[in-house]
Formats: structure tokens, sequence, C-alpha cells
């Protein structure tokens, strides 16, 4: 559940700053983000949830970075300024929830070792 949330307020992000842009007259907009379960990557079924929050916790550091690189930019539209700061505060809590909950977890096999 933890992932599903930060998969949908990545997915409202975007559309945000999609909205945000067509509203200031810019044409590229961000790209959007798409799943589809019918095609679901067989090697990630086979992963751990631990894992898959691993991962996760993994990318925090680009997300960050490429906020950071936006907030650095010169933005003549203060509006966009503050819709990047609450969505980089949002992405840093969620993270913040990952780590959380994947240090709190017991991996796996040793969870059916102890059984």
């Amino acid at each position: 559940m933890s992932v599903r949330s930060l998969a949908l307020k990545t997915k409202q992000y975007v559309e945000e700053l999609n909205s945000q842009l067509k509203t200031l007259g810019v044409i590229t907009t961000v790209g959007g983000i798409t799943y589809n379960e019918e095609k679901s990557d067989p090697v990630r079924n086979n992963m751990t949830d631990k894992k898959i929050i691993e991962r996760c916790c993994d990318v925090e550091k680009y997300f960050i970075k490429a906020y950071h690189n936006s907030l650095n930019e010169h933005l003549p539209y203060p509006r966009l300024r503050d819709i990047l700061r609450y969505q980089l505060n949002g992405i840093k809590d969620a993270f913040t929830q990952l780590k959380l909950l994947n240090s709190v977890m017991i991996n796996e096999p040793a969870l059916a070792e102890a059984f």
C-alpha cells in the first residue's frame, strides 16, 4: 500500500505540473505514468515485498535531485515554484514512510526459517 501511495502521489504531481504548465502556455509537458498489469514484469513478480521497497527507497535521491535542480533554476512563475516545493515535501514524506516500513519489515526467508 505504501508503494502504491507513492505511485499515486507521483501521478498526481505529474498531472498538477502539466496543468500548471498548460495554464502558463508551455507546450511541452511532463510525460504521464502508465501501468499495465497484463504486461507485468515476471522478475518483479518474484521479488519479495522488502526488496521492492528497498528498490523504491534507492530512487529517492534521483527524485530529490530532480526537484532541487528544478528549484535552483530561474523560474519566473512563483506559483510553479510553490507547487514544486509542495511536491518535494510530499515526496520526502512518502519516502520517509517507505524507509520506516522497510526498517521494520522482516526478510521473508528469515521469517520462514523461524517457523
